[in-house]
């Protein structure tokens, strides 16, 4: 008798290493997550217009950041 269900998952084709630069945006999961990776060694920027709660902001964070608008 199986007590549990099988789920097979499939591998991923995103791979990433040390040397690449990596952009984390969202919830405190994000900036705890930012915060392992940069402890581990990773090249990280961790929401850098602060914790993002809804995807409205991830959306106008990205926008603001694609739009090349210099900061003042």
């Amino acid at each position: 008798m199986k007590l549990f269900p099988t789920v097979d998952i499939p591998g991923q084709e995103l791979h990433f290493s040390l040397k690449d630069r990596i952009l984390v945006l969202g919830s405190c999961f994000a900036d705890g997550m930012g915060t392992k990776m940069k402890e581990a060694g990773f090249r990280v920027c961790v929401n850098p217009f602060g914790t993002l709660y809804n995807p409205h902001s991830v959306a106008a964070a990205l926008d603001r950041l694609l739009s090349g608008r210099p900061f003042t």
